[in-house]
């Protein structure tokens, strides 16, 4: 019985650890992660181009591949220029809105180099986002109808 016990504690602390790390995410959790993600891969333009991105449904997959590379490599150039020794992005502020069809997005507003803005846009679905722009500008640049304190949802 007391080898037992042991045994026991050990599998209560288990499902503990299990449930908890069980817990739903936020969306914002969710698209923090990614941007993290995306971040990581800044100097990598492979690994850019192949993060999980939505396109426009209008256009073929081959084209949103191409337009997608030309943009990371633009994104890449324009950090690079404006921040060449350092890729520190800091999260600012998360902004819930709704898109013209209705559908929630969610747009994390990231500082780098203390005079740039990049902003993360992400459709929300379900219990899921998925990145589908990435807007680097400079603070001055910052559009303050998009980036009203008003949440939406």
């Amino acid at each position: 019985m007391k080898s037992e016990l042991p045994f026991l504690k050990l599998i209560l602390a288990g499902i503990l650890m299990l449930s908890i790390s069980c817990q739903p995410k936020t969306p914002e959790q969710l698209a923090e992660k990614d941007a993290n993600k995306f971040f990581s891969n800044l100097d990598d333009s492979e690994k850019l181009v192949a993060h999980p991105m939505s396109f426009q449904e209008n256009i073929p997959q081959e084209l949103a591949t191409q337009n997608k590379a030309k943009s990371m490599d633009k994104l890449q150039g324009y950090i690079s220029e404006m921040c060449p020794d350092t890729k520190d992005f800091t999260l600012l502020k998360t902004y819930r809105k709704f898109g013209d069809d209705n559908k929630k997005l969610l747009f994390l507003e990231y500082e780098f180099c203390s005079s740039g803005i990049l902003v993360m846009s992400y459709k929300v679905e379900e219990e899921d986002v998925t990145l589908f722009s990435v807007w680097p500008m400079k603070k001055e640049e910052r559009p303050k109808v998009l980036f009203s304190e008003e949440q939406a949802w």
